[in-house]
């Protein structure tokens, strides 16, 4: 565990601290992380961290006494692409003249943390920067956008976030109870059936159907009806072989099924 000692104000946190004194709100706004060496150099001048690497939304700040406050904000190395030795931390605030300044500083220096790569190590927690201020009733806090974050109070709660487990998965626990077929059940013997695009059954998962015995031919009936070619005569010059269409659908629809007949239109 990092062992960061007391964090120093810096010059431009020291300016601040005097307009808060003369009545100004004191407003934290980001914890940073970095790796960066002092190599013995003075914080007081410093305007940003040495070496940053990673940076927090503080979300929350907690008056400690009069003269010292504590600013906190989540952690998560989803993001980190490289892992870092975690040495300085800097605590940033919002000037109303200036802008953003970092407000104060400290480095671990060989006693900071390695923070790794999501791939390794999933790290998520929150990070506390202790310090003194001039007058605490006066200390703020700049929040980000309502839709930017969720408390880490609501995660794996009801009416809250769903948490992830260390495999990126929700855990099971927090899945509703689902009444579905899963996709491997598709397509198999004891299954369901698969549909193709136009959302019928493919062709090698229709059953074999026995259909019975028909009670008369219904081509053969259509044929020896009076009137059904009533207005037909033979073309005896035309010897193309018979119809041989199964159903009355297909005889009527096959155009061989007349063809040694023509139209007579004198024939009403």
């Amino acid at each position: 565990m990092a062992a960061f000692p007391t964090m120093t104000l810096t010059n431009a946190g020291q300016a601040l601290q005097t307009k808060v004194q003369a009545g100004a709100t004191l407003a934290f706004t980001r914890i940073a992380l970095g790796d960066g060496q002092l190599n013995g150099q003075p914080i007081s001048p410093l305007t940003a961290l040495i070496s940053q690497k990673a940076s927090v939304e503080v979300d929350t700040v907690r008056v400690v006494d009069s003269s010292t406050a504590q600013a906190s904000g989540f952690f998560s190395n989803a993001d980190i692409t490289t892992g870092f030795w975690w040495r300085e931390t800097g605590l940033f605030a919002q000037d109303p003249d200036v802008g953003e300044i970092l407000y104060g500083y400290t480095n671990a220096g060989d006693a900071g943390d390695y923070i790794p790569t999501v791939e390794d190590t999933r790290i998520e927690k929150y990070i506390f920067c202790s310090i003194g201020v001039a007058n605490a009733t006066e200390v703020d806090i700049t929040l980000p956008q309502s839709d930017t974050f969720i408390p880490m109070t609501q995660k794996g709660q009801a009416g809250g976030v769903a948490s992830l487990g260390n495999d990126g998965k929700v855990p099971e626990g927090q899945l509703p109870e689902m009444d579905y077929v899963p996709n491997s059940q598709k397509g198999i013997a004891n299954g369901v059936a698969t549909l193709d695009g136009n959302g019928k059954l493919v062709q090698g998962q229709i059953p074999d159907i026995d259909c019975g015995v028909w009670d008369t031919d219904p081509v053969a009936s259509h044929n020896a009806t009076a009137d059904t070619h009533r207005a037909m005569l033979v073309d005896g010059n035309n010897v193309e072989p018979v119809d041989s269409s199964r159903s009355l659908e297909e005889h009527i629809a096959n155009p061989q099924a007349h063809q040694n007949l023509k139209i007579d239109g004198n024939n009403t």
